[in-house]
């Protein structure tokens, strides 16, 4: 596919696959193309390749920095992004946001990778992208320029023949993939086979057995702060953005009640100008309630399960209720 190109050739696959880099190296340097690494993950990776002995035959690897003083045909450039990660090489490439790397009509992009997924849109994306710009494309669908990373029961059995271990503890995969291995673990005579989940604890040594548990799962960057996914910032956030939320501020004079109309706002759930006439209706219901209540039972708690009532029933949703009284 290489070798009747006229431009630049692009090749995203998985960073960690060191033998797909390499066999990508090996025809660039039969083609006399030069390969350019694009993001940081392939640096790093290939960095670690040659210090352990792989790669010696591939020649230097050009910067990012060098591609504009480059003959694009002349060109291999190496991206990650092949699952459609926005910040990664190749999407950014693909949609110009790449400080120093640009497409050309005449290049060509390929994915040597497999859409993982849950990844489709992103891929798709991009694909559509290219489309658009009448920009040769290849993916595993149409050519074969990819085989899976993952080993075959017979390289999974010839592993275990080398490494002779006591303990098996199948890791990647959901549950049926863990204890399929598991049991194909035990076949080959490994005596001992754990399957785990997330935060399980798992005694090696001596005697081998799970004996607990420590709180795991994704954490967010939120502003300069690292928060579990689950926190109650995290949490209220997804609400606001699924449900919206209502403002609601009045002020109560003594034993008479209600001073004044409320103030009343509610982004996310009802707009002044798309829905005035559910905004309008939504905050005199609310006013003629706070009214009509004797000043001593005017509560937080009771406005707040008043509103979510009325809103759930005008509008389907359960937006988060914020509820400032002062009394006079």
């Amino acid at each position: 596919l290489l070798q009747n190109r006229s431009g630049a050739v692009f090749i995203s696959t998985f960073a960690s696959n060191v033998a797909r880099v390499d066999t990508i190296a090996r025809v660039a340097k039969r083609l006399g193309r030069k390969v350019l690494l694009a993001g940081w993950s392939l640096k790093r990776i290939t960095q670690a390749a040659r210090d352990s002995g792989y790669l010696q035959d591939a020649d230097p690897f050009l910067h990012e920095k060098q591609f504009k003083n480059q003959k694009r045909e002349e060109l291999l450039v190496l991206c990650t992004g092949c699952q459609g990660e926005e910040m990664a090489a190749m999407s950014r490439i693909i949609f110009d946001s790449h400080p120093d790397i640009r497409l050309k009509p005449k290049d060509a992009v390929m994915f040597s990778s497999k859409i993982i997924p849950g990844n489709d849109k992103k891929i798709f994306r991009m694909l559509n992208h290219l489309s658009r710009r009448d920009i040769a494309t290849f993916t595993e669908k149409d050519h074969h320029i990819h085989v899976s990373g993952h080993p075959s029961r017979p390289e999974v059995q010839k592993m275990y023949e080398w490494v002779k271990p006591e303990i098996a503890v199948p890791v990647h995969g959901e549950a049926v993939h863990l204890k399929e291995h598991a049991a194909f673990a035990q076949s080959l005579g490994i005596k001992q086979q754990f399957i785990l989940e997330n935060g399980d604890v798992l005694r090696l040594a001596p005697n081998p057995k799970k004996i607990g548990r420590v709180k795991s799962g994704y954490w967010a960057m939120d502003g300069y702060e690292l928060l579990p996914d689950d926190s109650d910032v995290m949490k209220k956030r997804q609400r606001l953005q699924n449900e919206g939320i209502i403002f609601i501020s009045f002020l109560l004079k003594g034993n008479k009640g209600l001073s004044g109309n409320i103030t009343f706002d509610a982004p996310g759930v009802v707009g002044h100008e798309d829905q005035a006439e559910l905004y309008d209706f939504l905050k005199e219901e609310i006013q003629s309630y706070i009214s009509d209540m004797p000043a001593v039972k005017v509560t937080e708690k009771n406005v707040r399960r008043f509103i979510h009532k009325l809103v759930r029933d005008e509008t389907g949703k359960n937006p988060m209720v914020e509820i400032a009284i002062h009394r006079a």
